[in-house]
């Protein structure tokens, strides 16, 4: 899912293309600030992506 070029089997939401990068991009920067992402699903309503960043 977090893979470079990665495109999931979703449809996006309101019908954009997708290139596969922004996960990617979200997973790198989120590593590089020692935080978290954590994914819920709902099959049939959705996902959510959680991003947790530490304080200072």
């Amino acid at each position: 899912m977090f893979k470079l070029f990665q495109k999931l089997s979703a449809r996006p939401t309101n019908g954009e293309s997708s290139n596969g990068l922004g996960l990617s991009i979200i997973k790198k920067l989120t590593d590089k600030l020692h935080g978290q992402i954590k994914v819920n699903t709902k099959i049939g309503e959705g996902t959510e992506f959680i991003i947790e960043l530490p304080k200072k």
